[in-house]
């Protein structure tokens, strides 16, 4: 089972495979240049989980980096 967290704003998104949801989090606010404080405020980033074997649905994924 593989383990997917997205982190971010609506069209502003990080992805984080196999790792949990804290180094997900320290790694979004690093990248990022974010407070872990001011995270944990903002209302507004979204923070989802998804779990699938191989393959999995999605409405666009690109690499923004």
């Amino acid at each position: 089972m593989n383990k997917i967290i997205i982190i971010g704003y609506m069209g502003v998104r990080n992805c984080y495979l196999n790792i949990n949801e804290d180094e997900a989090i320290e790694r979004y606010c690093k990248s990022e240049d974010y407070n872990r404080k001011d995270f944990e405020e903002d209302f507004e980033i979204e923070i989802k989980t998804i779990e699938f074997n191989d393959e999995f649905g999605c409405y666009d994924i690109w690499n923004n980096k």
